[in-house]
């Protein structure tokens, strides 16, 4: 019981209910589990498939969207899908039902159940991976360190973005825990194709200790001119932002007027 069959497999022209080793496939997920197994960590693992352009599992099974990332650079691997691969115990030859559900159809909304809740169903198909293999890569992904939660939120959190692909910079304590960067969540998590690149805290703080400073002194020096300035600068940008909120509501307007078109539609048939 599987709408599609994930990534090192493909269904058999015979009976769709039966799996078949897709080698192609089957060979890179025998080369993540090698890889993990050899000491190299999820992001290297990921970097690695992207050296060696191999496509990602989007890619090669050509769902390619006009906003996806693999139209972009299909040989772009995140982190998440590694861990995705290294976790299916579909790759030992087991079918897994239940791990989510919707309440009905109308909602999309899917619930997602406790592992204990799945029903698995063994050997069901040709394996992959060796039942021990798996074993000993589900015993390091538990033992991967989770990094306790920051008490504190970082001073710039939430401000930043990435000046080359526009994706928002999250902040990263370092092992000593003595100072937080910000980095790209477009390269970290391969959101987009972007370049290892951080700022640290202290440094940004003093950046912008100096321009507040420079503001002060613009200020002392001439008050009336600073005050116009600034007065400029908040009407300026006042209006740019209700020039954005104006299209806005206008694409909402005419999203609802659409939509009463659909129901009334609906209705009549």
């Amino acid at each position: 019981m599987t709408s599609r069959a994930i990534y090192g497999y493909k269904k058999s022209a015979e009976d769709k209910h039966i799996w078949l080793i897709d080698e192609p496939a089957a060979d890179v997920v025998k080369l993540i589990f090698s890889l993990y197994l050899g000491g190299y960590g999820i992001s290297k693992i990921a970097h690695t498939l992207e050296s060696k352009q191999i496509l990602s599992p989007t890619a090669y099974f050509g769902r390619i969207k006009d906003d996806n990332t693999a139209k972009v650079n299909p040989y772009l691997w995140s982190p998440q899908t590694v861990v995705m691969i290294l976790s299916k115990p579909e790759y030992c030859g087991d079918t897994v039902n239940f791990r989510t559900e919707k309440l009905s159809y109308k909602s999309k909304k899917i619930i997602f159940h406790d592992p204990k809740d799945y029903k698995v169903f063994r050997n069901t198909h040709e394996a992959i991976i060796d039942r021990d293999t798996f074993e000993s890569v589900q015993e390091r992904l538990a033992q991967r360190k989770r990094v306790a939660k920051i008490e504190e939120i970082p001073l710039f959190s939430g401000y930043l973005v990435c000046a080359d692909c526009g994706c928002k910079m999250y902040s990263m304590r370092t092992r000593a825990n003595t100072n937080n960067s910000y980095v790209c969540s477009g390269y970290r998590k391969a959101i987009k194709s972007c370049t290892s690149h951080y700022i640290r805290e202290d440094t940004l703080t003093a950046l912008v200790l100096t321009e507040i400073q420079s503001l002060v002194e613009d200020y002392k020096a001439n008050p009336k001119a600073f005050v116009k300035k600034m007065q400029k600068k908040f009407q300026s940008d006042s209006m740019a932002n209700t020039k954005q909120a104006q299209k806005r509501l206008s694409e909402i307007t005419e999203r609802i007027a659409n939509i009463e078109v659909y129901i009334q539609r609906l209705f009549e048939d």
